[in-house]
């Protein structure tokens, strides 16, 4: 029997093309930008290469307006009235060193991604003025992914591997939470799980409402949004459950941020791993513990690797 490919990649590759670009269609053509000029001028001067500091897609007419410290949504410098002006950022030998606890990040909208760079500002400073709450152009306010991540790699989440989930599923030591829509949970499922989708068919009609159902209908996807009742629908199915929950979605994702060569055994950062890699079930735990459970884990692999593992599923 000829190997199988790795559900894993396959499916992440697919899920963050799309994201992508749903993204780009959806926040892009309000972002705020230096031109390619500007770019390769600080470039020059600097005698490095520049990250193009497209700032924050939902905070860039905040930004404008004055109400958000430019330092906060852009890596180095801004531009004003047609101008390129410096902005508010510390002087480097004044900022303080990137430490896990308050790493230093910004987002790198060219690239659609999250960096974490001593250019960025700290998450202390991202939390005192109330900037880790991003409010997209549709649906609920949510917590930036960077904080997430730091968070759950403090407290030490847990990943567990597909196997040993179902063998405490069936001790009745866990519970797989299953955070996808319910349209996906219906259609199939691990067994045993229970569901709480912690997004939601898109449900606004405004502009952008629009627009985002268009984006993803063109890519035969469904249009989502955070479900504002997440931890209320959490307690009405889990109630005061004690036992593990283990939180699940497609893909599973990740809170390492190292890649390990295929050449040779030599671990390095990855870049597009500066905090992991973004899923579903992370912030479904994340959002388990701040609705007050405690006992919370994350399914290693996602249920790409249940049904790649052929555990049990329901139909």
């Amino acid at each position: 029997e000829g190997a199988r490919p790795d559900p894993l990649s396959q499916q992440a590759r697919r899920t963050h093309a799309s994201t992508a670009m749903v993204q780009a269609l959806a926040f892009a053509p309000w972002g705020t930008r230096s031109s390619a000029g500007q770019v390769k001028a600080r470039a020059a001067s600097s005698g490095r290469p520049h990250a193009h500091p497209l700032r924050l897609p939902v905070a860039s007419s905040r930004a404008s307006r004055g109400t958000v410290p430019r330092w906060l949504v852009a890596p180095a410098s801004a531009t004003e009235g047609g101008k390129d002006v410096e902005t508010e950022r510390p002087e480097a030998g004044e900022a303080a060193e990137d430490k896990d606890e308050d790493p230093r990040f910004y987002w790198d909208a060219a690239n659609l991604r999250w960096v974490r760079d001593k250019r960025g500002q700290p998450l202390s400073a991202w939390k005192e003025g109330g900037y880790t709450q991003i409010k997209p152009k549709t649906g609920e306010a949510y917590t930036v992914w960077p904080a997430v991540h730091i968070a759950l790699t403090n407290r030490g989440l847990k990943s567990i591997p597909v196997e040993e989930a179902l063998k405490m599923c069936q001790e009745n030591k866990a519970i797989i939470v299953d955070v996808r829509p319910e349209y996906q949970y219906k259609k199939s499922h691990a067994d045993p799980s229970v569901n709480v989708p912690l997004y939601r068919a898109v449900q606004g009609t405004t502009f952008f409402d629009q627009v985002k159902k268009l984006a993803t209908a063109a890519m035969a996807m469904q249009a989502t949004e955070r479900n504002p009742d997440f931890g209320q629908d959490a307690k009405a199915v889990l109630g005061d459950e004690e036992r593990l929950l283990i939180v699940a979605c497609t893909i599973g994702g990740t809170l390492e941020t190292k890649t390990v060569a295929q050449h040779k055994p030599k671990e390095f950062n990855d870049p597009e791993k500066a905090f992991g890699l973004e899923s579903r079930s992370l912030k479904g735990a994340y959002e388990l513990i701040e609705a007050g459970y405690e006992n919370v884990a994350h399914l290693e692999g996602g249920l790409a690797m249940w049904d790649y593992k052929e555990l049990p599923v329901t139909k």
